[in-house]
């Protein structure tokens, strides 16, 4: 008797946004003393913790990219202007990778000065590392 494949429901289909707001538990055993504030305190750091799938896809987003803009760099003389914009989309990819691991999923808010050294490093890195390859 075979039995009946359904799809799982909607409410159990989580996206981006649920991925990164979802807080990693705490073991039972570091519930915080001192009151309200402590409690408070505890709360939002526990809250402010990513989830690993969120992390996973931060990093699936870096192989993405790169995959995108060396697989252009390689094929560009077949047909430029489609391999231009296939390395355009790979670098869109590569830096929405870089966002989101570097000043979404992190706990400390880097300044503006480290955040253009941090992208303009990654972007660097991904395009050098492609033409050598």
């Amino acid at each position: 008797m075979a039995l009946p494949c359904h799809p799982p429901p909607r409410s159990h289909v989580l996206v981006l946004p649920q991925l990164i707001d979802r807080p990693i538990p705490a073991p039972p055993s570091a519930a915080p003393e001192g009151g309200r504030a402590a409690l408070r305190k505890a709360r939002a750091r526990r809250a402010r913790q990513t989830s690993l799938p969120a992390r996973y896809l931060g990093y699936v987003g870096y192989f993405v990219g790169a995959g995108l803009i060396s697989g252009a760099i390689m094929h560009h003389p077949l047909d430029p202007a489609r391999y231009t914009r296939i390395a355009l989309y790979g670098t869109l990819v590569f830096l929405a990778a870089t966002l989101l691991n570097e000043f979404v999923l992190t706990r400390d808010r880097p300044g503006l000065a480290r955040v253009l050294v941090v992208i303009g490093a990654s972007l660097a890195l991904g395009l050098v590392h492609d033409r050598v390859s």
